[in-house]
């Protein structure tokens, strides 16, 4: 929706108004760590149940009581939201199942967006972070230590 109000009101085509990346003003160097999405999906799916075996469900009920509602913003996080959604509707075993499915999606699509708008910046030197052996780590260092060594 947001695309189709931008070309409506400027007439031009919404990738016009994103903003330029130009040169940085400081010397530099960002460094992007990527995977492949398997990879990614799978310590995704982890990370989620790990954040609900890890105490999410009783967190939010605790900021609940504490004024977690009337924040703009904290009560609308990734997994705040779908286990508040799941408490107000009565916090059953299916919605609390519910509520994981749905923090586990919302967080791949969020990757997914943030994925898409980083590799647009030709600033970005990228490194395969979906190495498991601890040779393979080191390296992957050692490549992000040799891309710092050129910042002066």
């Amino acid at each position: 929706m947001r695309a189709l109000e931008v070309v409506e009101l400027t007439g031009q085509p919404f990738a016009a108004s994103a903003p330029r990346i130009g040169a940085p003003r400081w010397d530099t160097v960002i460094v992007g760590l990527d995977c492949q999405t398997t990879i990614l999906d799978e310590r995704l799916a982890r990370r989620t149940d790990l954040m609900f075996d890890q105490g999410l469900v009783e967190e939010v009920r605790t900021l609940l009581r504490n004024g977690l509602r009337e924040g703009v913003t904290a009560s609308r996080a990734l997994g705040y939201a779908q286990v508040i959604a799941a408490l107000d509707a009565g916090a059953g075993a299916d919605m609390m199942r519910a509520a994981r499915e749905q923090t586990y999606l919302g967080t791949r699509r969020y990757v997914r967006r943030q994925r898409s708008w980083f590799r647009r910046d030709h600033r970005v030197h990228w490194l395969d972070a979906g190495v498991a052996s601890s040779p393979d780590r080191a390296r992957l260092v050692d490549d992000a230590v040799r891309l710092w060594r050129h910042v002066t």
